[in-house]
């Protein structure tokens, strides 16, 4: 199942927020990966959130591994999100 959340500011269309996940199966297990950009960090220390994080792995779990992420547009991070389960979609050098 694929999730895309964006959030503009109404007068300059500026991006504030966005959350695209995919969630799914592999071999009868749930997994999940998604990429949240918030308007402000999160937490301190090593559970502190960055802007721009990426969540994996189990969607049912309490914890759940997390990343910073570099920037990306909420197109690319849909498009490395759909690279995950699609090989064909890895960007070609």
């Amino acid at each position: 199942m694929l999730t895309f959340v964006v959030c503009v500011q109404k007068r300059s269309n500026a991006l504030l927020a966005y959350s695209i996940g995919l969630t799914g199966t592999a071999d009868g297990r749930p997994w999940a990966a998604r990429f949240d950009l918030t308007d402000a960090p999160a937490g301190a220390g090593p559970c502190g959130h960055p802007l721009l994080h990426l969540h994996l792995g189990d969607p049912e779990a309490r914890l759940q591994a997390r990343a910073p992420a570099q920037h990306l547009s909420p197109a690319e991070a849909l498009d490395w999100l759909l690279a995950t389960v699609d090989p064909a979609l890895e960007p070609r050098s």
